[in-house]
């Protein structure tokens, strides 16, 4: 009995499974017909995370960042800047995943900033205009240059920087940014010390005639600092995340002697590029001075030293509404009499719109700022040094974005990938190099330029 109860379920799942079988094979797809088009499932798409992934074992991924970080450490920042591999490393993959989108977008916000012509502003944008007049190239130039020889480099670019304006007084505190780690004025108290006490005043201005140096301390050792003297501090914003790329210039003092005066002194305070404070420098603003004269304190450049000539002026363009210049020049040491940089910042309030609010919360605006840098300074490299291997570097930089088929994944991936981005155009006129007795008034002496135009 047991055994055909057995035998009855064996059948019975034979049956089932049979059944199944049939209702299986009557569930297949049809087998397409002769000439019909068979249809291939598309490869998913990648993510732009994973065509890095794919690429940052490469031979064009680990020769673009070796040349970028380079870039970097020699001629952006200089060597007197600590940064570290990882920093580095994440500034190249930002450089490597740079849009076109990003860079129009920067152009386009960092190249006009509205003014405003009534008030005055928070934010102020400052147009500088670099006009080299270098009547001492020798060829081949040494490192650093010091102006040992006789032919001519010209050379003129523009650039705008953004500037934050506070009022400040004995009760209105620094802006953060002005008295961080490392400034020269942690509060209005020290900016008191130092304008009344003559040795501070010494040690920290670093005036070259002590006439000029006298005259400006006679001033500000006069002023009541501990309740009259109002003021203005200009200094570069942080940008996204808290970073800050603020080349030359780390911020700018304008002092009153009391709220009914006119402005009368002026500081400003010298900056590395990654915006840390370097050599101030003091003076008033009516003076019978064409210019003060000190030192860079600072090499500025991979071209300079800090033994550099450094002469300086402050114009007040205007009170109302608020806008001024400042006028720099620098000079070898062995020809004080002839500067071969002339530097002139016009500061410009503007209007706090969408322009601005992009400006500090775009995340690339540090990067290309920095990228800017890298271009002036090859181009300088190729015509102080034409021999040199550094400018390969530029074309380094480049093997990434140009190997086979990263830009077309990333494109693939949703990211239309920026080229040849130090190769955009940064100049309004290009470095040359002429040999000395041809074109001579040209390149010897600065010449009235003015700033372009905001379209």
């Amino acid at each position: 009995m047991r055994n055909r109860t057995k035998s009855g379920w064996l059948v019975a799942v034979a049956l089932l499974s049979a059944c199944g079988a049939k209702q299986t094979s009557s569930q297949a797809p049809p087998q397409p017909a002769v000439g019909d088009t068979v249809e291939t499932p598309e490869p998913p798409t990648p993510t732009v995370e994973e065509v890095l992934n794919e690429y940052r074992s490469s031979a064009e991924w680990k020769q673009s960042e070796a040349a970028f970080k380079e870039i970097m450490r020699h001629y952006v920042h200089g060597e007197s800047i600590q940064l570290t591999d990882s920093e580095l490393s994440d500034d190249f993959e930002a450089f490597s995943t740079l849009s076109e989108q990003d860079v129009n977008d920067f152009v386009s916000t960092q190249s006009c900033l509205d003014g405003m012509t009534d008030a005055v502003g928070t934010y102020y944008s400052v147009n500088t205009m670099h006009q080299r007049h270098d009547g001492f190239v020798a060829q081949p130039s040494p490192h650093p240059l010091t102006g040992s020889g006789a032919d001519h480099a010209h050379a003129v670019f523009s650039a705008n920087m953004l500037m934050q304006r506070t009022e400040i007084s004995h009760d209105k505190p620094l802006p953060a940014r002005a008295a961080m780690p490392g400034a020269h004025f942690a509060n209005w108290q020290a900016i008191a010390d130092t304008m009344t006490d003559r040795a501070k005043f010494d040690a920290l201005f670093l005036f070259l005639d002590r006439t000029q140096s006298s005259a400006v301390f006679a001033v500000t050792s006069k002023l009541d600092w501990g309740s009259k003297v109002s003021g203005q501090v200009f200094v570069a914003p942080e940008l996204h995340n808290g970073q800050v790329f603020s080349p030359a210039l780390f911020s700018t003092y304008i002092f009153k002697k009391d709220d009914a005066a006119k402005y009368s002194v002026f500081v400003i305070i010298s900056a590395s590029a990654q915006g840390v404070p370097t050599t101030p420098y003091a003076g008033l603003i009516e003076n019978k001075e064409a210019m003060y004269k000190s030192k860079t304190g600072f090499s500025f450049t991979y071209l300079s030293t800090n033994e550099n000539l450094l002469d300086y002026r402050f114009i007040m363009e205007s009170e109302a509404p608020l806008s001024f210049d400042l006028r720099i020049t620098t000079a070898y040491p062995a020809h004080p009499q002839s500067p071969y940089l002339t530097i002139n910042s016009k500061f410009t309030p503007i209007a706090t719109d969408q322009k601005v609010e992009r400006y500090l919360k775009s995340k690339v605006t540090r990067l290309l700022l920095m990228v800017r840098k890298g271009a002036l300074m090859r181009d300088l490299i190729k015509v102080y040094y034409p021999k040199s291997s550094a400018a390969q570097l530029w074309v380094d930089v480049g093997a990434l974005s140009k190997s086979t088929g990263f830009a077309a994944k990333l494109k693939a991936a949703g990211l239309d990938l920026a080229v040849d981005v130090f190769a955009r155009d940064v100049w309004l006129e290009k470095p040359r190099i002429s040999a000395a007795g041809v074109d001579a008034a040209g390149d010897l002496q600065f010449r009235a330029i003015d700033q372009p135009a905001c379209n």
